[in-house]
């Protein structure tokens, strides 16, 4: 219904945005506590965000991410159910998230942004591939690394030897 378009995506983004909001005010405080740490908790945090990316747990999140639910269309209804989707979009995105996303946040500066930029692009190239069967293992976009690969190789200039003159 394109009157009520608006609505919803404010709606969705606003329980989104609620999880996000504590996720990211608890990371800040784990941050800040392993920036006033030894050296080797950052190794431990290191190791263990290592170890998350390839955890099970993590990929259940990743796979229900890719679920979801039918939204009722009329009411208030409507509106509970928009905003419990945000929620429960945004809980299983926190879940599978939150370790790239501290590393990121331990970063300072210009570099801290560009390591968030970056990890931000990798974790939504991620969802262009299909979910998988939760296990231990990486999981690597494949499908956006194909994408890639295929437009670097259409806009790559051609070659042409270089013609001699006299």
């Amino acid at each position: 219904m394109p009157r009520l378009r608006l609505r919803r995506v404010v709606l969705l983004l606003a329980g989104y945005g609620a999880v996000w909001t504590v996720g990211l005010l608890a990371l800040d405080r784990a941050a800040a506590t392993v920036h006033a740490a030894p050296w080797w908790v950052l190794v431990a945090v290191l190791v263990g965000t290592c170890t998350w990316q390839c955890a099970p747990g993590r990929h259940r999140c990743v796979k229900r991410m890719h679920g979801g639910r039918p939204l009722p269309v009329f009411g208030l209804r409507a509106d509970v159910g928009t905003v419990a989707a945000g929620l429960r979009h945004g809980v299983w995105c926190a879940g599978s998230c939150w370790a790239l996303m501290l590393v990121a946040m331990l970063a300072n500066g210009l570099a801290g942004l560009g390591l968030m930029a970056l990890v931000a692009s990798w974790l939504w190239v991620e969802h262009l591939d299909p979910p998988r069967r939760p296990g231990w293992g990486p999981h690597i976009p494949w499908r956006a690394a194909r994408i890639l690969l295929t437009a670097v190789r259409r806009h790559r200039p051609k070659y042409t030897a270089p013609v001699a003159r006299h």
